[in-house]
């Protein structure tokens, strides 16, 4: 029964060491739900560009920049897109963006998503600020 006992544990100890019981780090998201009309109406203002042809100014860029939408509980409130996109606009805002370029989002489930929600909304984007 000792030598049982052994094989059952060493399974374990295995599976916490690989990182399967390793706790994911909360989402970097900030409240929108509290913010002024005011300041979702400048969020809004920051523009998203698909291709560099289409902004017709010259522009700095100011590096990658990310905003995530996440679902924190089974019965919480759906991460969304939109939620998402938000969030990138504030990151933006936050270091002087003007605009976004090449905002592309992921929906990923709990299992893929580096953060402790049910499911998540991560859109990333190059901020840039015109010259």
């Amino acid at each position: 029964s000792v030598r049982l006992e052994n094989h059952l544990i060493i399974p374990r100890r295995a599976a916490l060491l690989a990182g399967c019981g390793t706790p994911k780090a909360p989402p970097p998201t900030v409240n929108m739900d509290h913010l002024p009309q005011e300041q979702l109406d400048v969020l809004e203002e920051i523009k998203i560009y698909g291709h560099t042809k289409m902004i017709k100014r010259p522009f700095d860029n100011l590096g990658i920049i990310q905003g995530v939408s996440c679902k924190s509980s089974t019965f919480g409130r759906a991460a969304t897109k939109r939620d998402a996109i938000l969030q990138a606009r504030y990151q933006a805002r936050k270091i002087g963006a003007d605009a976004i370029l090449y905002l592309q989002c992921n929906h990923q489930g709990d299992t893929s998503s580096p953060y402790d929600c049910t499911e998540s909304v991560t859109c990333n984007g190059e901020a840039i600020k015109f010259k």
